[in-house]
């Protein structure tokens, strides 16, 4: 199976497994895309990391902090705990 195939049907672990095997930079490339448009962000993290992306390694983990934030927001709103926004 390629890496197109596992990733067409979100076999993100899969698509790895096979970039690790024999992925060329096209291949990384389009299983990080597909990881952040399924909102994988850690697996998109190794993902750009094993493929030498530092870049967006280091603007994912940015993301990554600036999304629990946002949850624990939400979380917030949800248990009518307005202080909690204090703390952030």
């Amino acid at each position: 199976m390629c890496v197109c195939v596992c990733v067409f049907l979100s076999r993100f672990h899969e698509a790895l497994d096979l970039c690790k095997l024999s992925g060329s930079s096209a291949d990384w490339a389009e299983l990080g895309k597909a990881c952040l448009v399924h909102m994988e962000v850690e697996l998109a993290i190794q993902v750009y990391r094993m493929s030498g992306n530092v870049g967006m390694v280091l603007s994912l983990q940015s993301i990554q902090v600036q999304l629990i934030h946002i949850d624990i927001q939400y979380v917030s709103l949800l248990l009518d705990k307005r202080h909690c926004f204090s703390l952030f």
